[in-house]
C-alpha cells in the first residue's frame, strides 16, 4: 500500500503487512475491502475512507466519524467505570494504543516508529512505563551478581 499523502509528509512512503492466515489478517480484510468498494463504483482515490451508508450509497469517512467511533467503543466498553471517560479519548488515542500494543508484544524501538509512521522519538510519550509488563524481571536483573574488578591506580578528580 502506498499511502500519498500523510500525518508525516512523506509522500509516497510505504508501509508492508504480511498476510498472517488467521481469521483476522489485515491483507485478506483489505484487499476484501477494496474489492467490494470498487465492484459497487467506489474509486481507486478513495477506497480508504469510503464506506456505504444504510441506504447502501457510498459515503465517506471524516476525521470526527472516527472520533465518534473511538467514543462509542469506551461507552460500550463501559470504560467510564475505570476513570476513562468519553471525552478523554480521540483518533488520537489509537496510535497511542498502537504503540503500547507493539511495545507490549515485543516489538522494539525502530519496529514502532516505522509502524506509526514517526520521524522521531515522540512515540515514547505513549509507552507507558508504568505498566508492569515493561518492568518485568527487571529487579531481578539488577539483583544479579555480574563480577568485576576495579582498576587500581586511575584517580577521580575532584
Amino acid at each position: 500500500m502506498i499511502i500519498s499523502n500523510q500525518k508525516n509528509g512523506i509522500r509516497g512512503d510505504q508501509l508492508h503487512h504480511e498476510a498472517n492466515g488467521t481469521e483476522f489478517c489485515p491483507v485478506k480484510a483489505l484487499a476484501h475491502r477494496i474489492h467490494h468498494i470498487l465492484s459497487n463504483g467506489g474509486t481507486e482515490a478513495s477506497v480508504l475512507s469510503t464506506y456505504f451508508d444504510v441506504d447502501g450509497e457510498i459515503a465517506f469517512l471524516r476525521g470526527n466519524d472516527i472520533v465518534k467511533g473511538v467514543r462509542l467503543a469506551v461507552i460500550a466498553l463501559d470504560l467510564p467505570k475505570a476513570g476513562i471517560k468519553a471525552e478523554q479519548v480521540g483518533s488520537h488515542s489509537l496510535r497511542a494504543g498502537g504503540a503500547m500494543a507493539m511495545k507490549l508484544n515485543g516489538s522494539d524501538r525502530d519496529t514502532i516508529r516505522k509502524f506509526g509512521r514517526w520521524n522521531s522519538d515522540t512515540f515514547l510519550m505513549y509507552i507507558h512505563n508504568q505498566i508492569a509488563h515493561l518492568s518485568a524481571g527487571v529487579s531481578k536483573l539488577m539483583a544479579r551478581f555480574v563480577p568485576f574488578r576495579n582498576i587500581s591506580g586511575i584517580e577521580g578528580r575532584n
